[in-house]
């Protein structure tokens, strides 16, 4: 068994999840990297926000129907083994816990 950290572009599918239950959109690009800013958009596609890396962070920051949503969570590490009853056929686990914020106009506050 070993310990791996997840590419950029395998991590960036936890926020397309996380975005999508807002009705947000993540930009699509080839050759994700560390330093490269994501669009975030809503359902007419209008730019709405960004997400970025910072270290081993994953970064968002959407301004959209009258709330603002920040949100963050860490590169994910995967832990690995190779099963060898499936012809070593490698298995990974891991969990991305999405930190996130809401601030309404109207005050309301939200996080998770």
């Amino acid at each position: 068994m070993y310990e791996k950290y997840l590419t950029p572009e395998q991590n960036i599918c936890a926020a397309r999840i996380f975005l999508n239950t807002f009705g947000l959109t993540l930009e699509n690009k080839n050759n994700i990297n560390e330093t490269l800013k994501l669009k975030i958009f809503d359902r007419m596609m209008n730019e709405v926000g960004e997400l970025y890396f910072n270290n081993d962070k994953i970064m968002m920051s959407a301004n959209y129907n009258d709330s603002v949503l920040e949100a963050s969570f860490d590169s994910a590490k995967t832990c690995c083994f190779a099963d060898i009853e499936s012809n070593n056929a490698l298995f990974g686990q891991w969990a991305s816990e999405i930190v996130f914020f809401i601030q309404k106009q109207n005050g309301i506050k939200l996080s998770g």
